[in-house]
């Protein structure tokens, strides 16, 4: 009778965007709590105030080539489509930015793949591999990333830091399964060659195994993407006195974006973000106020600016063609 209940309210659950957005939310205020549990709030102020603007516009180039290697991860996926890598840009991230300030998460790749499918017209199949195929390589550098981090650095093997990590694992580890299984068992499933969408998959899927190239190149865009972010953290670090190197620091933002993305959490991972932060960088030996300072900052820097093209995108194409394309 139990298992009976819990299959219905998972269900429920499953089916109801909503209720996965208040779960998410509660979450998140859950997680806040213990981010915020021993922390000064009027040094927080007194080192947002001080924080030097020089700075912050210093920090913003390497968050722009962040953006940018972001986008070139997927374009490079996209062979022989005639596409502007802007226009890939904007739909990218518009697809992140509505996602950011959305009340319901997960809502980022179905949207960027109906934007450039209805308006770009890029074959769904092929649009659809590209940005799967993106997202394995992301969880690849990312994962390889936090292995190194964990060689190198001692600080990160501490229990407490473990557990974003391994939130960033176990996404790690699903997304890999998940992929091989598709890239290495599709074309032995004859009978999906029948319908013309997996023909297409199955065709798209073999055109970037013929390109080896490209995908070394996205795979070195997309670690240069979170190299590029490890450096406007460490930037940001180096105005607040935060004593931490480059490695440290790449490693601790990857593993706090991934925990984010693994965890139902508030629009834009408020939250659960400053929490993973918060956490590691306390147990590093850093003062938790001024953490949480950094966490606010960066991730500030990290959601305004798909946020803002989100918000300028839907004013221009409309709400109903942005919500109607998902």
């Amino acid at each position: 009778m139990t298992i009976v209940r819990l299959k219905i309210i998972t269900g429920f659950i499953v089916q109801n965007r909503w209720v996965q957005a208040l779960i998410g939310l509660c979450i998140s205020s859950f997680l806040t709590f213990f981010a915020i549990e021993n922390i000064a709030w009027v040094e927080i102020n007194e080192g947002l105030r001080n924080l030097p603007i020089p700075i912050l516009l210093i920090a913003s180039g390497p968050m722009a080539l962040n953006i940018i290697l972001r986008g070139a991860r997927w374009y490079l996926l996209l062979p022989n489509e005639r596409i502007k890598f802007s226009s890939l840009l904007l739909v990218q991230n518009t697809g992140i930015g509505v996602n950011n300030i959305s009340p319901i998460r997960m809502i980022s790749e179905p949207i960027q793949l109906a934007l450039i499918t209805r308006r770009y017209e890029i074959r769904f199949a092929k649009a659809f591999t590209g940005l799967i195929g993106g997202n394995f390589l992301d969880v690849l550098a990312s994962g390889s990333l936090i292995i190194l981090g964990l060689l190198f650095v001692p600080a990160l093997r501490d229990q407490a830091v473990s557990i974003p990590i391994l939130g960033a694992f176990i996404l790690f580890g699903v997304s890999t399964i998940v992929f091989i299984g598709v890239a290495r068992g599709i074309h032995k499933l004859h009978f999906l060659s029948r319908f013309q969408y997996f023909h297409q998959v199955i065709d798209s899927v073999q055109l970037l195994r013929e390109r080896p190239r490209n995908l070394v190149l996205s795979f070195a865009a997309t670690l240069g993407h979170w190299i590029a972010l490890g450096l406007t953290g460490w930037i940001l670090t180096f105005s607040l006195g935060i004593d931490i190197s480059l490695i440290a620091i790449t490693v601790i933002l990857v593993a706090a974006t991934f925990f984010t993305s693994a965890v139902p959490s508030a629009p834009a991972g408020t939250g659960t973000y400053h929490f993973a932060v918060v956490t590691m960088f306390v147990t590093m030996g850093i003062d938790p106020s001024i953490a949480f300072s950094f966490a606010i900052v960066m991730h500030l820097m990290s959601v305004l600016p798909s946020s803002a093209i989100a918000l300028i995108m839907v004013w221009k194409w409309g709400v109903h063609t942005i919500f109607e394309a998902k």
